[in-house]
């Protein structure tokens, strides 16, 4: 064989090689910024008619507002286990956080 060749034949493993690794490591799923409002109705009304089968009598918009909250609390940092704690309140602790993540400080979208 002759160099010419045996450099196209390096320079072929290379990109197969990298394509190779690309089409591991890469994740295909999608995020929650991708999904649309109109999504989201949808979605809360599927969970419903599931949790409906099952015996639960969970409402479209309560869901609809979980997922909402869901989608708030992706798009913070992640809380460290003292923040995690100030943000929930302990039943009968007057001292406890509001239980809104928002109150830690540095946490949600704006923070």
């Amino acid at each position: 064989m002759n160099a010419e060749f045996q450099w196209w034949l390096l320079l072929v493993g290379l990109v197969i090689g990298a394509l190779l690794v690309f089409l591991v490591t890469v994740d295909f799923s999608r995020s929650a910024e991708e999904q649309l409002d109109g999504e989201l109705a949808r979605e809360a009304t599927w969970i419903a008619g599931v949790l409906r089968a099952d015996g639960s009598t969970v409402e479209p918009a309560e869901i609809e507002e979980i997922l909402r909250l869901n989608r708030e609390w992706l798009a913070g940092p992640a809380l460290r286990a003292d923040e995690l704690q100030a943000a929930v309140p302990s039943s009968g602790d007057p001292t406890a956080g509001t239980g809104d993540p928002a109150d830690v400080q540095g946490y949600g979208p704006q923070g």
